[in-house]
C-alpha cells in the first residue's frame, strides 16, 4: 500500500539544549547499499556498526521500528530485527504498518511513534530504540 506522510523533528547539539527538554539522544546513524538478495547482510552489518559506535548491546534495545515496507524487503528487514533483538522488540510499534509504503517519510513517522510510546512508558528511560529503513533502490539505514 503506497502511503504519504511528513513529520518534523528538531535536532539540536546537546550543549545547546536544556536537559528538561530532551526527548531522545541520537547515538549513531549508519547506512549501506545492497544488491539483489543482499539486504539481510547489509542491514545486519549496518546495525552492528551503529551499535559498536554507540557502545550498545542488543539487550539494551527495548524497541525496533522497521519501515514496514509491505514486500519481500520489509519481510527481510523484520527478520533481521527479530534475529538481532527478538520478536518482542517489534511488538510495541505495530502501528507503523498503517503508514503504508511512505518511503523516506516513514522514518520521521517511525521516530515520532517511538517518542510518543516512550513518553508513556517509564520502564524504557535510558534504553535504546532502533529505527531502520530500506528502499527498493538498494538503500538501507539505521539510527539508534
Amino acid at each position: 500500500l503506497l502511503g504519504e506522510g511528513a513529520g518534523m523533528l528538531l535536532l539540536e547539539p546537546a550543549e545547546d539544549v536544556d536537559d528538561s527538554h530532551v526527548l531522545a539522544e541520537v547515538l549513531a546513524v549508519e547506512s549501506g547499499v545492497f544488491g539483489d538478495g543482499a539486504l539481510p547482510e547489509v542491514l545486519d552489518a549496518c546495525l552492528r556498526r551503529a551499535m559498536d559506535r554507540a557502545g550498545v548491546d542488543p539487550s539494551q534495545v527495548w524497541v525496533a521500528s522497521p519501515c514496514s515496507a509491505g514486500d519481500a524487503l520489509g519481510e527481510q528487514e523484520r527478520a533481521v530485527l527479530t534475529g538481532m533483538f527478538g520478536a518482542a522488540a517489534l511488538e510495541p510499534l505495530a502501528n507503523t504498518a498503517l503508514f503504508g509504503e511512505a518511503s523516506a517519510a516513514s522514518v520521521s513517522l517511525q521516530i515520532a511513534s517511538v517518542l510518543a510510546l516512550a513518553e508513556r512508558r517509564t520502564d524504557v528511560a535510558g534504553r535504546v530504540a532502533v529505527i531502520t529503513a530500506v528502499e527498493r533502490d538498494g538503500g538501507a539505514g539505521c539510527a539508534l
